[in-house]
């Protein structure tokens, strides 16, 4: 089912943001550091809200007879951050 994956939907997305934040990584060392500095802000309660929004997109797709056509903003806001 489209969008049901946890980190296609919500962790990537804010990884990548979180990644940004942390400064231009040009070099595999430094894009190593950032990417596991901005694990750690993937908290408990940035991960529950990611998990509620692949619920909601589940519930929307299947009350829409499979088809996969939503509004979504991915802002920090929606998870908590």
């Amino acid at each position: 089912m489209p969008d049901s994956n946890d980190g296609d939907v919500g962790a990537f997305p804010f990884m990548k943001r979180e990644v940004a934040k942390l400064g231009r990584a040009t070099t595999r060392n430094d894009i190593v550091t950032c990417v596991k500095e901005a694990w750690t802000h993937v908290t408990p309660e940035v991960y529950k809200n990611i998990r509620a929004r692949v619920m909601r997109n589940l519930k929307w797709v299947a009350t829409n007879g499979g088809k996969n056509y939503y509004e979504e903003s991915m802002t920090k806001a929606g998870f908590g951050r």
